[in-house]
């Protein structure tokens, strides 16, 4: 049986937990805490990061760094994981769905467009599968109205766009460390704030920490140590950062091997002669992703299906994606004056094939095969 997903593990994960667990620094804010955010800070080339519990906690603790009105609404794609509605619900702002493009499965820009109003206070856009929303046209909204632009870099950890790397042009940009990520320590995220404004980052360290002053008295800038703000429980592990930094330290090989097994499925696809596809993953630009996923929507359900059980039957594990915001039940409550009836058939038209270190050059070798045989 080939895996779909599979966590790579190098020896140095345990290696790192042990010695904090024999330095006895297993809460929230330690030794690799500080050696995570020291590698990251590297990469985004920013200190103004936070390591969190989720990617969901990131976005949460973004949102409540924003000032709202009552009605104040926020653009979050349709296609997407239900967190990203949740958090923005929690914030106090109502979530306003925005279609995708096929081409991409990242959010249309056009209907964004369409859909802002005087209520529209911010965007929260996905970089779908490790290939970046059209970032030009996104920003170009953002600024023609004055809005507040988080970047949804769940899948995208280390995807550039050009020279640009993903997570350093929005406002807030939010990762994800769950274990079906590229790097991965099980559950976990981190914030990146792209401000020069250091009263947002100092808030935002209260708001992790309880809503207390936490930082500020460790660091001897207060006499006491108190509740400050709103707060909530945002700080991992050490533990946790323990396995995370093992992984930061193998991320090369990490993303090279993901990226080499995602270049053998592009390959298969790329002449695009195939008229049972619609899109697949890096048909509409190819460069600087992470090899996330890959993914091939096809024109119809039935086919879709009917490559499900033939691979399958090849015991090979392929797995569909989100069920749309604006078509789950929950998702109703808030698609007034928008049409979705294209995303109907959305979910039982993508499916993603198996993607991981794990996979042996056979594995790879067998899914082509499989592809082949099916096309």
């Amino acid at each position: 049986m080939i895996k779909f997903h599979e966590i790579y593990k190098s020896a140095k994960e345990k290696e790192y937990i042990l010695d904090a667990l024999e330095s006895g620094s297993v809460s929230g804010d330690g030794k690799y805490t500080y050696l995570v955010e020291r590698e990251l800070s590297h990469i985004f080339a920013t200190d103004k990061i936070l390591m969190t519990t989720s990617c969901t906690h990131s976005i949460e603790l973004a949102l409540d760094l924003v000032k709202r009105d009552e009605r104040d609404e926020v653009i979050v794609a349709s296609f997407g994981f239900p967190s990203l509605a949740t958090a923005v619900l929690k914030a106090g702002f109502k979530p306003v769905f925005a279609k995708v493009d096929y081409d991409d499965m990242n959010i249309d820009p056009e209907h964004v467009k369409s859909i802002i109003n005087g209520n529209t206070r911010g965007i929260i856009a996905i970089h779908y599968g490790g290939f970046s929303f059209d970032i030009d046209k996104i920003m170009k909204l953002k600024n023609d109205h004055d809005l507040f632009l988080i970047e949804d870099c769940a899948q995208a950890f280390l995807s550039k766009d050009g020279h640009r790397i993903l997570g350093t042009i929005g406002d807030f940009s939010c990762f994800s460390f769950h274990g079906t990520k590229n790097i991965t320590c099980g559950e976990g995220g981190c914030l990146v704030i792209n401000s020069n404004d250091e009263s947002i980052f100092e808030r935002a360290h209260n708001i992790r920490q309880k809503g207390t002053n936490r930082r500020a008295f460790q660091r001897g800038d207060a006499s006491n140590y108190y509740w400050v703000d709103k707060g909530s429980s945002y700080c991992p592990s050490d533990i946790l950062m323990a396995y995370l930094y093992g992984q930061l330290e193998e991320r090369e090989y990490i993303q090279n091997r993901r990226k080499y097994i995602f270049q053998s499925y592009f390959d298969f696809f790329k002449d695009g002669k195939n008229d049972l596809v619609e899109s697949f993953s890096g048909m509409k630009n190819s460069d600087g992703g992470n090899g996330h996923l890959f993914y091939i929507l096809f024109k119809d359900s039935h086919n879709a299906q009917s490559f499900i059980d033939h691979m399958r039957v090849r015991e090979i594990a392929v797995h569909k994606h989100f069920y749309p915001l604006a078509q789950s039940p929950m998702g109703q409550n808030f698609i007034e004056g928008s049409s979705f009836e294209g995303e109907n058939d959305l979910f039982d038209r993508l499916v993603r094939l198996p993607l991981h270190v794990m996979m042996e050059d056979g594995d790879i070798e067998t899914v082509l095969k499989a592809l082949k045989d099916y096309f």
